[in-house]
């Protein structure tokens, strides 16, 4: 029995080495696996890094892009109604010289008129002199 008792203590023994062993191993596997864990999260972690730095690169790029078309846009409104101001006033300054032509061919028409009138108003008054004095030579000849 002493020696039963001895094989069953070595064997007790061989169990514990054998557990300590595999636990130390299980230790070991558990360390690989939080380390190949840890590995991946830190992976993921840098793919997402790099993944919101390209995000935010290309947020930059369309916020610039952007700002540009809305610069040219503002530009081009602008050049829009500089070009309206323009055509408005050729326009307005067409128009008064329109105007003033209009009004200066009235006033020569009216120069004309006046003077027509005149000239016969004077027609008149030389057939009426004329008339008169045909009429105080015939009254002198009687």
């Amino acid at each position: 029995t002493n020696q039963r008792l001895r094989q069953v203590l070595e064997l007790l023994h061989v169990e514990v080495e054998f557990d300590k062993q595999h636990a130390g191993d299980e230790g070991a596997e558990m360390d690989e696996d939080q380390a190949d864990e840890q590995a991946d999260e830190e992976e993921e972690q840098s793919v997402q890094g790099t993944a919101a730095r390209h995000c935010q690169d290309a947020l930059n790029r369309l916020c610039q892009y952007l700002a540009v078309e809305a610069e040219k846009e503002r530009v081009k409104r602008e050049l829009l109604r500089e070009q309206r101001e323009r055509e408005e006033a050729e326009e307005a300054e067409r128009l008064e010289k329109q105007r003033q032509e209009e009004e200066e061919q009235r006033k020569i028409e009216e120069q004309k008129r006046l003077e027509e009138q005149k000239r016969r108003e004077e027609e008149k008054r030389r057939e009426a002199e004329e008339r008169r004095k045909q009429q105080e030579e015939k009254k002198r000849k009687q």
